[in-house]
């Protein structure tokens, strides 16, 4: 219960899920969108959610990089970094976050720079 509580709010954190979503999902049951046939949620989601919620959190203490402008996605460990940054540095910092994290398998950065 405590991991799925766990769960559950990095999902929330990461957006994924908005209040809309919530209120549609019936009540004490939990929205089995993004869970597999057997109902749970699999170690690879549950993995991909923890590699965003981490780079979010990295990206939002930095100051050229922030989570509200880089978009992060993972499959299966294959990231891909997505949006606009200032400079040219902040685009190698954040490609080179996300390759020092040991659950991300390959970085796919497609950020653009464009100077504020």
């Amino acid at each position: 219960m405590k991991a799925a509580l766990s769960l559950l709010g990095m999902l929330l954190a990461l957006g994924g899920c908005g209040e809309r979503e919530l209120a549609s999902a019936p009540q004490g049951r939990p929205d089995t969108a993004s869970m597999g046939a057997s109902g749970s949620v699999s170690a690879a989601q549950a993995s991909d959610a923890q590699i965003v919620a981490k780079l979010k959190a990295e990206y939002a203490a930095d100051s050229d990089i922030s989570a509200m402008v880089v978009d992060i996605d993972s499959k299966d460990g294959m990231v891909t970094l997505s949006g606009m940054v200032p400079n040219s540095d902040a685009r190698v910092r954040a490609d080179r976050i996300a390759r020092a994290m040991k659950e991300v398998k390959s970085v796919n950065n497609q950020i653009e720079v464009r100077p504020a």
